[in-house]
């Protein structure tokens, strides 16, 4: 075989690798954009408790579901792409909230790197505490200090915060994602769509995965997103046939 003709088939081998190489990443582009943020089955319907079934009862067969458009994905600079609140349910008449929490599996080996971990969690392992913080105006009257926190006014804005009803976690497992439905019980929001009272709704994510298994909650947290304010256009959600009928169930 001459040089020449040796040289044409190592070329022609590159190039078709090459394009094999941009055909995989376009594929893997397009499933990653179009696919890959189809909630599965267990993360899309309400999770039913005595508290949303008695509202629903109370309500003549119906809930409001209310939610906003927010930034889903945690963005600072020690925490870009760790974390996200994918789906917010938040039920006034029920004095309850329904979130799913999403990680994905890169996130568990940033975790091992940032807290100095001898290995890499498994994806079963619960390493993170989540809770809802409550930010409440004190003084609807006067607008000029709701951009603070409770530290900062505490004559003028309430922050209080709530944990989820840990019987009613469902936890799931997805390609590259980790899963985990949250519901928030007897969280005061009857009234955030009206009377404004409510500023903000965040989500605060904190590493949970010491022995001890305490956390800290005065220390920053591992990641916080918001999942409402006052500001921001609300958006409502139809019960599903299915969550109805659960509902409707004694």
């Amino acid at each position: 075989m001459s040089s020449n003709r040796a040289l044409r088939i190592t070329g022609r081998v590159i190039k078709y690798l090459v394009i094999a190489a941009i055909f995989a990443v376009c594929i893997f582009m397009i499933w990653r954009a179009f696919f890959s943020d189809i909630l599965p089955d267990s993360m899309n319907n309400l999770v039913i408790n005595d508290s949303n079934r008695a509202a629903f009862a109370q309500n003549g067969g119906d809930l409001r579901i209310l939610y906003q458009e927010q930034i889903t994905v945690s963005s600072a600079d020690h925490n870009r792409g760790y974390f996200g609140i994918v789906k917010v349910d938040i039920l006034p008449e029920a004095n309850q909230i329904q979130l799913v929490f999403r990680y994905n599996n890169s996130t568990l080996s940033a975790v091992a790197n940032d807290k100095g971990l001898s290995s890499v969690p498994s994806r079963d392992a619960d390493i993170f505490d989540v809770s809802i913080v409550l930010s409440e105006d004190l003084t609807p009257e006067d607008s000029s200090d709701n951009a603070f926190n409770d530290e900062q006014h505490p004559d003028s804005v309430k922050q209080t915060r709530y944990f989820p009803t840990a019987s009613f976690t469902v936890k799931e497992q997805k390609n590259m994602y980790n899963y985990r439905k949250l519901v928030f019980d007897n969280v005061p929001v009857e009234n955030i769509d009206k009377d404004k009272l409510i500023l903000a709704l965040y989500v605060d994510i904190y590493y949970d995965g010491d022995e001890d298994g305490v956390v800290d909650y005065s220390e920053s947290s591992y990641g916080t997103l918001c999942i409402w304010d006052y500001k921001s256009q609300i958006r409502t959600r139809e019960l599903t046939g299915a969550d109805k009928k659960a509902l409707a169930k004694k």
